[in-house]
């Protein structure tokens, strides 16, 4: 996971702004602060891309965009907490505290409007995850049979190609979806069939979008074919492309061969 040098200084800052609230008996507010803390800090971090495991940077942002949920959610119930205890010292009745009321319903109105879209969010990077691991399951019995196969490979300018297959049929960059086949996704696949080609060094590189949509394989445009995830290994069995050395394969990928 990346984090810059200033948000974790900011993060101290609040940490030490929290200890003070708690030494002074302030529970809510110091609860509060690092759940908020927390869901900023999960907000700005960045799982780190290319460890050669199926949907691994998939699954680590999913993990990553919960825990800024939970963060969220422990934040609304300090300042609800707060709150209430608030209302019952009878803050409302001076102007300083009206002030302090407000300004907590304030921020429990912000952060409930942002628990629902993280929530969508998160279930988000968790499916396309799933996705990714099945097309995985998929692809590795192809090592056994003189494949190379790799996952989560990261791209010299950000960003990953989900799975790329090598061997005896040609060389192949996939893009997983966990919808159904989409136009915008096509211009993915097809860049991320570019980059591999590129770092290669060979002649052709087939992209290939993998969707959530049974039915037969379809060809795009080039260099795209749509295939379903039911169809994806039989129909790279059946490819002819020119062969790809595994071995050079791996070593210009700059990944592991079993």
């Amino acid at each position: 996971m990346s984090i810059r040098a200033w948000e974790i200084a900011v993060a101290l800052v609040a940490l030490v702004y929290a200890l003070s609230e708690f030494s002074v008996g302030g529970l809510g507010v110091a609860l509060g602060i690092l759940a908020g803390t927390a869901a900023w800090l999960a907000t700005r971090a960045q799982p780190r891309e290319g460890n050669g495991e199926a949907a691994g940077y998939a699954r680590r942002k999913s993990r990553l965009l919960l825990f800024r949920v939970v963060a969220l959610i422990l934040a609304l119930l300090a300042t609800l907490g707060t709150m209430v205890a608030a209302l019952l010292a009878h803050w409302q009745h001076d102007v300083r505290g009206n002030v302090a009321v407000v300004a907590l319903t304030a921020v429990a109105l912000l952060l409930m409007s942002e628990i629902e879209p993280s929530v969508d969010v998160a279930t988000d990077w968790l499916i396309g995850a799933r996705a990714e691991e099945a097309v995985g399951a998929e692809l590795d019995p192809l090592s056994e049979i003189g494949w190379l196969v790799t996952h989560d490979w990261k791209k010299s300018r950000g960003g990953n190609v989900d799975h790329i297959v090598c061997g005896p049929g040609g060389a192949f960059a996939i893009e997983t979806k966990s919808s159904r086949f989409r136009w915008g996704s096509v211009s993915q696949a097809a860049g991320n069939a570019a980059e591999v080609k590129k770092t290669l060094g060979v002649r052709w590189v087939q992209g290939v979008l993998c969707v959530d949509d049974p039915g037969q394989p379809t060809k795009k445009r080039d260099p795209v074919w749509v295939v379903s995830k039911q169809e994806l290994r039989d129909w790279l069995l059946a490819q002819h492309n020119k062969p790809v050395d595994i071995e050079a394969a791996a070593a210009a990928l700059d990944v592991y061969l079993p």
